[in-house]
């Protein structure tokens, strides 16, 4: 388990140091910015997979959106898309206590359920952006 644990550490440090993130979306309104890492895009058959970087200007916690005091500034998060059916899910989610997924590491999650992606959103125009030729 220890062994697992350090690996999971040493690829999410290996995504953030290494990747060339470029801005989806930015809210002035409030304060939330999705980036992406074109160049950690894997596909097999109909599936795709990138890393993002979610930032955010107030922590979720001070926003209502997290029930704990563990206040992340930013997410890293490996999210796989089901480019035929039109769907994501996140396999792995870590929360930071800095931005640029740094700082102290606030909690990780594993693999969540699929979601229907909604068109007209940012969600979609990187689910374009990832599913391109498929």
């Amino acid at each position: 388990m220890k062994r697992a644990t350090l690996f999971t550490a040493l690829l999410l440090l290996a995504a953030s140091t290494k990747a060339e993130w470029v801005v989806i979306s930015k809210s002035a309104e409030d304060g939330i910015t999705l980036s992406i890492d074109p160049t950690s895009i894997t596909s097999e058959g109909q599936f795709a997979r990138i890393w993002e970087l979610w930032e955010f200007e107030i922590p979720l916690a001070l926003r209502g959106h997290v029930e704990n005091d563990l206040y992340p500034n930013s997410l890293l998060a490996l999210s796989e898309f089901d480019c035929h059916q039109r769907r994501r899910r996140y396999l792995q989610k870590t929360t930071y206590s800095k931005p640029h997924a740094s700082g102290e590491v606030r909690l990780t999650s594993g693999e969540e359920s699929w979601i229907f992606v909604p068109p007209g959103t940012s969600l979609a125009d990187e689910m374009s952006r990832v599913c391109r030729g498929k």
